[in-house]
């Protein structure tokens, strides 16, 4: 008997030792699921219906959780989150949140945008004595699942949804610092991130203009962006879009099928709020562009030119290369005593950006961009950009060339912009080269045509004006400009800039001032 004493003294001491951890692991349970069930973090007041803690297996299970800022604007609702690997004494004397994996499952966030006038009469709820703020979390593997955005803005009687998204995250050894008075990002350090974003529908500022895609998926370790199927588009019709903002106003259609951004340094990014990528590309672009010049012109600023836009950005940007890839463009216009909108088309269009930003260090050559088209679907129009950057500063430039073109082609939109109908006429080669700057442009322009034979239209009837046809095809125009012919001769552009209208007005309008200068009238 007294051989075995000593057996069931330390059996007696394992039992006790179990019921201890057993007991201890069982109260710190509670405890810890009465610090999970009620808790506020930061300006944020979290609450669950049920949190199950397992302290031997590292487990926490928290369902129903609904996180409510103190002003109601910002609410937070996930059916369940699952974290595994908890370390549990920094939790409880540290107030650090440190887990191997944890899983948040179809989360709704949703966002009210406050109204102006309530700004300044909400108040933040101040947090109590009893309220002890996370001081670290640090999570190895986070995985949020079906996750659901809405951002409402609040009208007088309900609200309006501006955005609507679907997405999906997993990031790798996330370290989320709090800097003593609210739960931010201000340090922030992961190691590896993928993100799909999907269905998204966002309503610009202004309320005419709603850009949708269908999935955006992003990844870290490939430093690579892919979207599908974009839409930009108004929520007005063509001409309605004048009515509400009561002057002329562009009207867009845009359809992107694939976007693609390669070698994004998220570093720079996240850091220095700095936008730096290899290279992007658009694929099948189609744009639909339409304006109303009925409508009084907008008392707006001068448009920037090119470069001056893009350092106008609040972030500085890097690319090496932009490419469009087989996009088509159709611009029409309603001119201001026209019955019929007249339209012009690009199609098959190809264009290459190179050394766009506005980092010094980063540029290694001139800004250009080369573009190719067929307009109006007949002929091949090449086109070559120069653009001033940080460390080149060269003039803007722009030259090109177009192929040989029945001028009969360009009616669609001679017609109800000019009231100029071209009867006969093919133009056999037209080359140009300009400068321009702020104020000008100048350079020269070729252009071989022949057997030119045009009709002036009358505005109210759409009638040839005969005596006037007559006129300008007899004392005004010339009916050819051939090289071989000793009348040939060359244009010279000139041309004032309209600082309130776009980059592509000044440069058709360069261009227009050296083929009147051919045409001679």
């Amino acid at each position: 008997m007294k051989k075995n004493k000593p057996v069931i003294i330390v059996g007696i001491i394992v039992i006790a030792v179990l019921i201890l951890i057993f007991s201890g692991a069982v109260l710190l349970g509670n405890y810890i699921e009465n610090e999970l069930k009620k808790r506020q973090m930061g300006t944020f007041n979290v609450q669950s219906r049920e949190a199950d803690v397992n302290i031997l297996l590292r487990r926490v299970t928290i369902k129903d959780v609904v996180a409510e800022d103190s002003t109601g604007n910002q609410k937070f609702i996930v059916p369940e989150i699952q974290a595994t690997g908890i370390h549990i004494f920094p939790f409880v004397f540290n107030d650090k949140v440190i887990i191997n994996k944890l899983h948040i499952q179809n989360p709704v966030i949703n966002l009210m945008q406050e109204k102006s006038d309530d700004k300044d009469q909400k108040t933040e709820k101040p947090g109590t004595e009893n309220d002890r703020p996370i001081e670290l979390i640090r999570i190895k593997q986070l995985e949020i699942a079906d996750a659901e955005v809405l951002i409402q803005k609040q009208s007088s009687d309900n609200s309006d949804t501006l955005l609507t998204l679907h997405a999906g995250l997993n990031l790798w050894n996330l370290n989320i610092f709090n800097d003593r008075e609210q739960l931010t990002f201000g340090k922030h350090s992961a190691e590896k991130l993928q993100v799909n974003i999907n269905n998204v529908r966002y309503d610009l500022p202004g309320e005419l203009y709603r850009l949708q895609f269908d999935s955006l998926n992003y990844s870290s370790e490939e430093e690579a962006l892919s979207l599908v199927d974009l839409y930009f588009s108004s929520v007005h019709s063509k001409y309605d879009i004048a009515k509400q903002t009561g002057v002329e106003t562009d009207w867009y259609d845009i359809v992107l099928k694939q976007f693609e951004m390669k070698g994004i340094n998220l570093d720079a990014l996240l850091k220095d709020t700095v936008v730096v990528f290899r290279k992007a590309v658009l694929n099948e672009l189609t744009a639909t562009i339409f304006r109303d010049k009925r409508p009084p012109f907008p008392d707006k600023p001068d448009t920037k030119l090119p470069m001056e836009m893009l350092k106008s950005l609040p972030f500085a940007l890097h690319s090496d290369s932009i490419l469009i890839k087989n996009a088509s463009v159709v611009y029409e216009e309603h001119a201001e005593e026209s019955t019929e909108t007249g339209t012009v088309t690009f199609n098959r269009l190809y264009a290459s950006i190179y050394n766009l930003g506005t980092i010094q260090d980063s540029i290694n050559g001139q800004t250009a961009m080369s573009a190719r088209a067929f307009i109006m679907n007949e002929s091949l129009l090449l086109l070559e950009f120069v653009f001033p950057n940080n460390k080149y500063s060269l003039q803007y430039q722009v030259s090109g060339s177009l192929e040989p073109v029945q001028l009969t082609a360009f009616n669609p939109m001679l017609v109800p912009a000019a009231f100029v109908r071209v009867e006969e006429g093919r133009i056999k080669s037209m080359n140009f080269d300009f400068t321009y700057d702020e104020n000008k442009s100048e350079g020269s322009l070729s252009l071989e045509y022949e057997n030119l034979d045009i009709s002036l239209l009358d505005k109210d009837d759409g009638s040839q004006k005969k005596i006037k046809t007559f006129i300008t095809e007899t004392f005004v125009l010339s009916k050819e400009n051939l090289k071989e012919k000793n009348s040939y001769q060359e244009g010279t552009i000139s041309a004032q800039r309209e600082k309130k209208k776009s980059i592509f007005n000044y440069w058709w309008k360069s261009i227009f001032s050296g083929i009147k200068d051919v045409l001679a009238f």
